[in-house]
């Protein structure tokens, strides 16, 4: 059988196509998930394919650059040498490799997060010994082997087959070139100016997924995990901004450029000891009090009823790094990176400062690897005592996953550190951040009623247990008496839907926890993370220099949250969403009772443009916040070491 001869120029087309086949049946794919697991069609789908296809040229020309380079530029001569066949293997199969194992990865990337690649991805990149340990852990051997050598073996075969056809002698017809020079400028155009913010501008969530395209997008987010506010969002005259932002907080300021105020706390200050964990991914939905039909928090519904539980209470962002940041800095989200991996965000004002100056120990325990995510940096650089995976005597670590020690074996550790901080006559303030309820829901057997590795259900049952054995082994203590103890989330579990600040999806449990020190009470006020802060000082009776964004939620209504998703940043009041997006870009919703848009207007804003008086405190707030993390603002002179 006569094998058909082809040019250079039909051998790099095929795969090309080859290429451009795979990223739409990635768009069929997700396209598919959304209505499976929403039961909507993604509006404007035929749009997001065509916005969709200007990224997948942008990611032909850096997948394929290299091997048109070999074809056109080693002369024909050599065509017939080992190493120039080797050298056209190599640049075939490993762009198509790389395509489709990205591809591969990144269903697993949409399973968790609902979204297609994006700086979280990049995020993972830099800590890769967790994130491979999560996926083994998480999936089925037989699918990961399949998802690593499937690529290698199909696209394998494609090149091999392309390879017998190939004659390097065969020189292109016009028709081709013409193609191929078309083809040329369109990529290349492509790479050099299309942009997401640009070919995306209006979308809504989906549409906007859909017409991602995974290694384009690992690439834009690569570049843009830095975001200068005042070039791309919304600004106004900055005295102006900083004014506004003072008035959304009460307080004696001490100067105009700032937030830096006394707040003042009538009595003695009660001296308590706090412990304040930060639950993973514990949304409000799981527990009864929100609606759940499921007996999968017992022990978090019985303190809530035993405590000041806060009901209307956000996060601000989407990452545990944002959960904290809020509740250490009682800073909105930023826009870009959360503030805890950002360069220049050691010795800030942060709660701990406050514990430290009336005489506490500070601390930061965690079941991982504190490098993950900056934590251990950022903790050390502002003056907590770190103990981590690092620290725990190996004979104490009785179960552990890719992200760290079981929740038990966790609250074990903390208990010992309070023992020790106590017998050396301190205070501790400590800030505990679970494992638990994440991928890969892995937990000792046993221990509740429902087996380990069978979803996120099972894995909230046994962080729910683990947080009431640590309450009944606390209760055995001597100092717990005099001991706040807060459960709250570090963020919801996902966050994802058809706009593009999904409020309700940002709905947290707050939970202060103090029988001895705390009436038991349900406060509905709206309200964020950045608020947890102020009124924990306002509980134990500090009275403290502050520069905080937050407010005494006992003492004060301030009817509004902030939320974020890294570029789009929001504020929220009972019936209206202020969005500020990349490009200038101010959206504003007004919400019904059950948070949904019932209107919306978007626009984008030029200088001189009039603003609502909402918009403008959106404004205001989120300019401030950055202007004075980037102007140093929120610096303060702390000694070195533990009082």
């Amino acid at each position: 059988m006569t094998v058909k001869k082809i040019n250079g120029v039909t051998f790099i087309a095929g795969l090309v196509g080859w290429y451009w086949i795979l990223c739409l049946l990635q768009r069929f794919t997700y396209a598919a998930w959304v209505y499976v697991t929403s039961h909507e069609l993604v509006p404007r789908f035929v749009e997001s394919l065509a916005r969709g296809f200007l990224f997948d040229l942008g990611a032909t020309f850096f997948l394929f650059a290299p091997l048109c380079f070999w074809f056109f530029i080693v002369p024909t001569r050599f065509t017939n040498h080992r190493w120039y066949r080797a050298g056209v293997i190599a640049l075939s199969l490993v762009p198509m490799f790389i395509a489709c194992f990205a591809a591969i990865g990144e269903i697993f990337f949409f399973d968790e997060f609902h979204a297609r690649y994006n700086f979280i991805a990049v995020d993972y990149l830099i800590y890769t010994t967790e994130v491979i340990r999560n996926v083994v852990e998480s999936y089925s051997p037989v699918i990961l082997v399949l998802a690593i050598l499937g690529p290698l073996v199909l696209f394998g075969w494609i090149i091999r087959q392309r390879l017998k056809q190939l004659d390097r002698s065969l020189n292109p017809t016009r028709k081709q070139r013409w193609r191929l020079g078309t083809l040329a400028v369109a990529v290349v155009l492509c790479a050099a100016f299309v942009s997401e913010d640009r070919v995306l501008d209006h979308e809504n969530y989906w549409p906007r997924e859909i017409s991602k395209n995974s290694l384009f997008t690992i690439f834009a987010a690569y570049f843009h995990n830095s975001i200068n506010y005042h070039e791309f969002y919304v600004s106004i005259d900055s005295k102006e901004a900083h004014d506004l932002a003072r008035s959304t907080v009460p307080g004696g300021f001490k100067n105009g450029t700032d937030l830096t105020r006394t707040i003042t706390n009538p009595g003695e200050p009660k001296k308590l000891n706090v412990v304040l964990v930060a639950m993973e991914s514990m949304s409000a939905g799981f527990l009864a009090h929100f609606g759940n039909k499921q007996p999968i928090t017992p022990n978090l519904d019985k303190l809530a009823d035993q405590s000041l539980f806060f009901t209307n209470f956000y996060a601000t962002g989407t990452r545990t790094v944002r959960g904290l940041e809020a509740l250490m800095l009682s800073m909105p989200p930023t826009p870009g990176q959360s503030i805890l991996r950002r360069p220049n965000s050691d010795n800030m004002f942060n709660l701990g400062t406050v514990f430290r100056e009336h005489g506490y120990q500070t601390q930061f325990v965690y079941g991982g690897y504190a490098y993950f995510d900056n934590m251990k940096e950022w903790f050390e650089g502002n003056h907590f005592q770190v103990v981590d995976r690092n620290d725990f005597p190996s004979d104490e670590v009785h179960f552990g996953n890719a992200w760290g020690v079981c929740d038990e074996d966790l609250f074990t550790q903390v208990l010992k550190q309070e023992e020790t901080i106590t017998k050396a006559g301190k205070k501790f303030f400590q800030v505990v951040l679970t494992t638990s309820n994440h991928r890969p829901y892995t937990f000792p057997e046993g221990r509740i009623d429902m087996p380990p590795h069978t979803g996120r259900e099972a894995a909230i049952k046994y962080s729910d247990y683990a947080i009431g054995k640590f309450i009944e082994d606390a209760k055995t203590k001597p100092w717990f008496k005099d001991t706040v103890f807060i459960f709250v989330a570090d963020h919801d579990a996902s966050v994802a839907g058809g706009t593009d600040i999904p409020v309700k999806d940002f709905l947290i449990p707050a939970i202060f926890y103090s029988p001895a020190n705390i009436p038991a009470e349900a406060i509905n006020k709206l309200a964020s993370q950045i608020d947890l802060g102020p009124t924990l000082l306002g509980v134990v009776g500090f009275s403290y220099t502050t520069k905080f964004f937050g407010e005494d939620l006992r003492k004060q209504s301030p009817d509004r949250a902030y939320l974020g998703t890294y570029q789009k940043v929001s504020r929220l009041t009972p019936h209206h969403l202020e969005i500020l997006s990349p490009g200038r870009q101010l959206d504003s919703e007004e919400l019904d009772d059950k948070w949904s848009p019932t209107s919306a207007v978007g626009k984008k804003v030029k200088a001189g443009d009039t603003l609502s008086s909402e918009a403008k405190l959106a404004v205001g707030v989120y300019q401030s916040a950055s202007d004075y993390f980037v102007e140093g603002l929120q610096k303060v002179s702390e000694p070195t070491t533990q009082p």
